[in-house]
């Protein structure tokens, strides 16, 4: 997806990932929070029944492994553009 953005929508995109991830992240690091704030959503729910935080918690940290994955991937490509996309989506 990077490799196709331009340096503004790479900015949006940086923003929009910062803005979710630090709410899904208070969640990831916080059981409390998660508690309070995630299991009532129904999106927290399968068959009625809430997401434990353990298995949020590995749904979390695998997110967090595909997104490094795109960033380093982005980074040694061969195109200026795609580097600028990743450092500007990572930036913001």
């Amino acid at each position: 997806m990077l490799y196709s953005l331009t340096e503004v929508e790479a900015s949006n995109l940086g923003i929009m990932l910062r803005e979710t991830l630090c709410l899904l992240g208070s969640w990831r690091y916080d059981k409390s929070t998660y508690e309070t704030e995630a299991m009532a959503k129904r999106g927290f729910q399968i068959n009625k029944a809430a997401i434990s935080y353990s298995d949020y918690s590995k749904v979390f940290d695998s997110w967090q492994v595909t997104l490094g994955e795109v960033a380093g991937g982005c980074m040694g490509a061969d195109e200026y553009i795609h580097v600028r996309a990743s450092l500007t989506c990572l930036s913001r």
